[in-house]
């Protein structure tokens, strides 16, 4: 099988394989980093705490400032859940958009029904990108937290986060960025590295590490506001409490240093992919390639619904939008938002997602497959 389903998640780097095997092989370090009563403790807190060090390096931030989650819709959780009730002596009121991730969604769904918080779902054009000024007219004197995904997980439009981030700062509101499919892209994350950013939501299992491990860095004049979802050990800064999975968080510190490698490849892929496809009649493209992730494509095949294609081309791994969906018959929330009123167009919609495992003859092997589909229609 072509695996072209990375958006949803990546398999894992052999790399990123070896160096998490000894902490479940070597009995010298299967320790609790929370057990610093004896030295297999004290080994687990070192490699726990080297780990985060690692982290912070990338990110450039402080060590104190990345608190592990399980993933990012825990992050995305703790960020919206956690300042709601932590700022809601300050204000009441969050901004997100309409195409944000379902964590985000959901999130903010639940605020609005149980914790009467008011939100502001922010529209984006036909590229998915959010207009920075709708987002200063949104924000008034109870806004606490934006919240906005940087590169979009369906159709990877990257906003103009560092825009976004200067708006929030004169405003003097709270930021907060699921980076989940961009912070493995350099271009991308150099641009958020240099925004004014509060918080950043993050993960393992999409940039080749394991699953079940991710991150939240929230500065530190931030986490005295947020309240914790998990209580009980007061681990990771009393914002996170459970048991710490060190082979994990090492697999994620190793994930994050292999993260650069091949960008540029990634982007030629996708690029090839395009020049491909596009001359199939009917074809559409959803969201833009200017400012995208070097990675993901998002087209409609007008005349014939995704989950036909699917079915044809069971030898390459696609999807037809987000993987939290894929329970869900109804078509991408994303692309009904992007183009009301054109259910044909979410309904044929294929996702691409390219990673540095994939080889530029395999996506010779997709574009020659979906050339032969369609002429056979």
């Amino acid at each position: 099988m072509i695996y072209l389903d990375n958006a949803s998640t990546t398999q894992v780097d052999p790399e990123v394989l070896k160096a998490m095997l000894p902490f479940w092989q070597d009995q010298s370090l299967f320790g609790n980093p929370s057990s610093l009563s004896h030295r297999l403790g004290w080994i687990a807190k070192e490699e726990l705490e080297s780990s985060r060090e690692k982290i912070a390096s990338y990110i450039s931030c402080n060590e104190s400032e990345v608190i592990f989650t399980s993933g990012s819709t825990e992050s995305n959780n703790l960020a919206l859940k956690g300042l709601a009730k932590g700022l809601s002596s300050k204000g009441n009121h969050i901004i997100t958009s309409n195409i944000d991730h379902k964590s985000i969604l959901d999130a903010a769904k639940y605020l609005e029904k149980n914790e009467a918080i008011s939100v502001s779902y922010l529209k984006t054009n036909a590229s998915g990108l959010i207009d920075p000024s709708d987002v200063k007219k949104a924000i008034n004197d109870k806004t606490i937290l934006i919240s906005i995904i940087y590169g979009n997980n369906e159709i990877g439009s990257l906003n103009h986060i560092q825009e976004i981030s200067e708006i929030a700062k004169t405003a003097n509101v709270l930021l907060h960025v699921d980076a989940t499919q961009s912070i493995a892209h350099p271009e991308a994350f150099d641009e958020l590295k240099k925004s004014n950013v509060d918080l950043i939501s993050f993960n393992a299992h999409k940039i080749h590490g394991p699953k079940g491990i991710g991150a939240l860095i929230a500065k530190k004049s931030v986490q005295n506001y947020i309240t914790p979802l998990i209580h009980g050990g007061s681990q990771e800064r009393g914002l996170r409490s459970g048991t710490s999975s060190v082979p994990l968080i090492v697999g994620l510190a190793k994930a994050l240093e292999l993260a650069n490698h091949n960008s540029s490849d990634i982007l030629k892929m996708k690029k090839t992919l395009w020049e491909g496809l596009k001359n199939i009649p009917s074809i559409k493209l959803n969201g833009c390639l200017d400012r995208s992730l070097p990675n993901i494509l998002n087209v409609s095949f007008m005349n014939l619904e995704s989950e036909a294609i699917m079915q044809e081309l069971d030898q390459i791994a696609l999807s037809s939008g987000s993987a939290c969906n894929t329970s869900d018959l109804e078509p991408s929330y994303v692309l009904q938002a992007l183009y009301p009123n054109q259910i044909t167009r979410a309904r044929s919609a294929i996702r691409f997602s390219v990673s540095r495992f994939n080889t530029m003859n395999e996506i010779e092997q997709v574009i020659k497959s979906f050339h032969k589909l369609f002429r056979t229609q």
